[in-house]
Parts: structure tokens; sequence; C-alpha cells
């Protein structure tokens, strides 16, 4: 049933038996009787429907086994416990029975017999002889069929030197004493030591400053401010702290039963506790940065994780000894510590950075991940980081303003103008801040092609002049954006210029010859005409 793989299997997926066969149990009986063990020999000496009668030697009774159930476990750590949780994810059910002729030394790892005749001449391991030696409870039911063979029994003489020094030096109350001892304050001062700490730190700057060109905000600036304190009130002091321990460990008996230590280690963790957040924890809590670049914005975060993890793992210990320093309650801290995963934080890359609007340029970032996962881009191409900040800073409430920013004209504008715009405009509507009264518009203007808005602020009845003073651009650009309307037939030339100036630019334009300029034809129309009235005819001539 469910997932539980072939090369598992624990038994023979069909059992083929019958009676008189020789069987072995392959599990201990999980009932309350607990009448068979793993390796049990008996006989088959009935088979009733689904059931099978084994008699083994010594029993007067026969076993009725039933098909048992063996499970596929996976396991995993609770995020919010810390405990680790099993799931069963297969089962699969069979008697617990096997043919007991013989089994080879490889499958019986394991099994424990009463009696066993071995061959293991044929051995190529001394491993594997080692196993088959150990499977009787006694070497009284052992058997060798063959010879061994020298080189499968090797004795290590690591091994061997070992055990004789186990033998000839048992460890008396003394030196039992003496290595708790030593092991408590081996843990204590590993507790007290920040140095570890400080290298975190340290490489966590050494990564900033090869990346500094793609990096932004106050991280930096925040962990180099806490590298003096925590030398000079942290480090120091625990370097100093460090011999007064081993001297109140030396006059009196183990950390559990020392009074005098336990009261300064009370103490101890009051004050460091205290200087860890000061020093620490707080400067983190308002550090912050951004960068466009995934990898390195991976590889900070992933040191910020780790030292979050050392700090955590440090503060649970020094709050279990705050009330009195055991052993067992300090590492069982530590270690619900080390693998709890700290709190999910909101991201301060908009306070960190100084934006004017941080709230507006969470709102960027928020909106820049979405079309990133939408489009398939990278975050980085969309609207890159400084663009945003300025966009934050100045909340650029028309679509004139908006292309303005640097980064964000041409195809930026056609890609994002419209999202971004009406980000800002809904903003701004929410702090009561002005916006334009065509706002609608201005949002449409945002996604057009440059020359579109040029035609669309025409058609809402600017003039070119007025247009280019809107989009801050020369007349000649905006009068070239509406030549190309009226090349493709979608403006009428006549709403630019009056039939007259038409009638003279035109008849010029049909005499000129293929040597002559524009600006030839410029000199001859006189002051009163423009390089732009000639293009828009021309664009009209030539379509």
């Amino acid at each position: 049933e469910g997932d539980f793989p072939e090369y598992a299997f624990p038994a023979d997926e069909v059992l083929e038996i019958k009676t008189g066969a020789q069987v072995m149990f392959l599990k201990n009986d999980s009932s309350v009787e607990k009448r068979y063990y793993n390796g049990k020999i008996g006989k088959v000496v009935n088979i009733i429907n689904d059931e099978i009668e084994v008699l083994c030697p010594g029993d007067t009774e026969p076993i009725t086994v039933e098909p048992d159930v063996w499970e596929n476990s996976r396991y995993s750590l609770n995020e919010f416990s810390g405990e680790i949780e099993e799931e069963v994810v297969g089962k699969f059910i069979q008697y617990p029975l096997k043919l007991a002729w013989a089994i080879t030394i490889h499958k019986s790892q394991g099994l424990t017999f009463e009696k066993a005749i071995i061959d293991a001449r044929q051995s190529f391991a001394h491993g594997q002889v080692y196993v088959a030696l150990s499977r009787c409870k006694s070497l009284d039911g052992l058997v060798l069929s063959t010879p061994l063979n020298s080189q499968s029994v090797i004795n290590d003489e690591t091994v061997i030197g070992f055990t004789n020094q186990v033998e000839q030096n048992q460890p008396d109350e003394k030196v039992l004493e003496k290595h708790r001892k030593t092991y408590e304050l081996q843990l204590l001062n590993e507790l007290f030591d920040f140095k570890p700490v400080v290298r975190t730190i340290t490489y966590l700057l050494k990564v900033w400053n090869e990346n500094a060109s793609s990096l932004m905000g106050n991280l930096k600036t925040e962990l180099q401010n806490v590298l003096k304190p925590v030398q000079a009130e942290m480090i120091d002091v625990a370097e100093k702290f460090s011999p007064q321990m081993e001297k109140l460990a030396g006059e009196h008996g183990h950390a559990e039963e020392n009074s005098p230590l336990q009261e300064r280690l009370k103490k101890a963790a009051d004050y460091f506790l205290t200087k860890q957040k000061e020093h620490l924890e707080l400067p983190l809590e308002n550090a912050g940065f951004e960068t466009d670049n995934r990898a390195i914005r991976k590889r900070l975060a992933d040191i910020l994780g780790q030292l979050e993890t050392e700090l955590t793992t440090k503060r649970a210990g020094l709050e279990s000894i705050s009330g009195g320093f055991s052993i067992q309650r300090y590492l069982e801290a530590r270690a619900l510590a080390s693998i709890e995963k700290p709190a999910v934080k909101a991201r301060k890359q908009a306070a960190s950075l100084n934006v004017t609007h941080p709230e507006f340029y969470r709102k960027l970032l928020e909106w820049r991940v979405n079309k990133s996962m939408e489009t398939g881009m990278d975050e980085a191409k969309i609207v890159r980081q400084k663009v945003m900040l300025e966009i934050a800073q100045k909340l650029p409430a028309t679509a004139v303003e908006l292309k303005a920013v640097k980064g964000m004209g041409g195809k930026k504008m056609e890609q994002f103008g419209q999202d971004i715009l009406a980000l800002v405009l809904e903003f701004r509507r929410e702090k009561g801040m002005d916006i334009p009264l065509n706002a609608k518009q201005e949002v449409e203007l945002a996604g057009l092609d440059t020359k579109e808005v040029s035609l669309t602020l025409f058609k809402q009845g600017l003039k070119p002049l007025e247009i280019a003073k809107k989009r801050n651009l020369a007349v000649s650009t905006i009068e070239g954006h509406l030549a190309h309307f009226v090349n493709r037939g979608e403006l009428d030339i006549f709403e630019l210029i009056d039939r007259k100036k038409y009638d003279a630019i035109a008849k010029c334009l049909r005499e000129k010859t293929e040597t002559e300029t524009t600006s030839d034809i410029k000199n001859k129309l006189g002051d009163g005409y423009s390089y732009g009235e000639i293009r828009l005819v021309m664009a009209n001539l030539y379509k």
C-alpha cells in the first residue's frame, strides 16, 4: 500500500510454503503475547485458510501466524515545535515468515539464531566472517562446516590497543568528576565567546565591500558600528570572566551544585543578554540592504540568516542559565534554538535606504516581484532599483513627470508606465496629495509610445507648442511625432497647418531639384515657415 519500493520489501512478495517446511520468523511479535522473535526457527504444521501454524523447538503448542504489517515512514522536523515527526507513507503486508533451510551471510544480518552451521570458506572480506560468527547467541550453538581462511579474520592493532588501554585504565569517580568539570567549563566558555559572531559580521562586511557598487542600504554602517562596543563590552569582558569561572569551579564541586559559581553565572547571563540586545540585535533590526543582483542578495541573506541563528542560539543558552546552570537544560535550549527558524521579519530595505516615502517603495518592490513572476523577467530588467528609488522620492503624478525619471524612457514607459503611474496616483490619493484632474488619461498616456502620447495630447486640444512644454521636449520633436501620423493617414494635415501655407510649401517641394536641401526650401519660403511645417507637408505628400 502507498509508497513502499520493491527493493525494500522485508519478505517475499509471494510466499510459497507447505506443511513440513522449515521457516524463520522475520520480525518480533507485535502482540502482547510476544510469541516469536526475529530469527526464530520452526516448522509449518498446518495451513488453514489465512492462518499458518508453526511449531518451534521447545514449544508444546504451535504458533498461529497471521499477516503482519511493515511500515515505510518518512521523518520531518516540525518547524513550530522543533520535534521530529513520523509520517507513514506506505505499508507492506505479508506473513512474517521465510523458508529457512539456509541463508546467505549477507541476508543474515540483523538476525539471531540459537544454532547455526556456517560455511564461510568463500568469504571475500573479513567483515562477512564477523557477521556470520555474530549471529548465534553463544559459541555452543555455532558449528563451522569448513575451516576459515587466515585472511578472513583480521585483528586491527588500533582496536586491540584501545581495548587493552580501556581494560587497564578503568575510570574512577575522581576521573569522571574531573572530566565533568572540564566539559562544564568548555560549554560555559563557548557560551560567553562572541568571537564567532564577530567573525560572521566581518565576513558579511567583506562580501559587502566586494559588491559595494551593486548594494544600497545601511547594513554596512550598522554592522561597522557594532564592532567596537562588542569587542570592548562583550569579548573583553568574557575573557576576564573566564578565569574567574575556572577558579570558582576548582574551589567547589561541579557547576550544578556550586552555589558561588551559579550566582556569578546568573549575573553574567543578565549582563550579556542586555549587551547582546543593545549591541547586536537592535542594530540588526534597524539594518537593511537592497540590490538588483539576485546572487548577491541570496549570499547576503544567507550570511544574515547564519548570524541570526548564532544570536538566537546565544540568547537561548544565556536565558537557560539565567535561572541557574544545568547541563541538560542548557544543551536542550541550545539544540532547540539551533533548529528553530527565526521568525520571518518584514524586509526593511525601504527604511534603510532613507526613502522619502518608504511605504510606497515597498509597494513598488512588491509590484516588481509580482511582475517578475508574471512575465518571467528578472526583477532588475523590469525596473532597476535606482529608478524605483527616484520614483518613490518624487512620486511623479503625470506621464511626462514619470518619463522624466532617468531610466523610465521609451520602452520602459510602454511596458510598465501605466502600472507604475497607477500605483503612484493611488498612493497620492490615499495620502491626500494632489493628483491631476485627468488622472485616468494620464495613466493611459503612460503606456503609450512617445509618438502616441503627442498624438493623444494633440487630440485633447493642445497645440504643438503646448505639448512641447508639457512634455519638456522641443517643438520640432513634437512636430516630428505628428508628421508620423500624417504620413500614415491617421491625422489630417489641415488640423496642423492652414491651406495657404500648405500650398506654398507643397509648390516648393514639387519644384525642388535633386541638389536642393530642406534648408534651401526653408530659405525660399522665408521666416514665416518652420522646418516642422515643411516636414509635415513632406509627410503628407510622400505617403
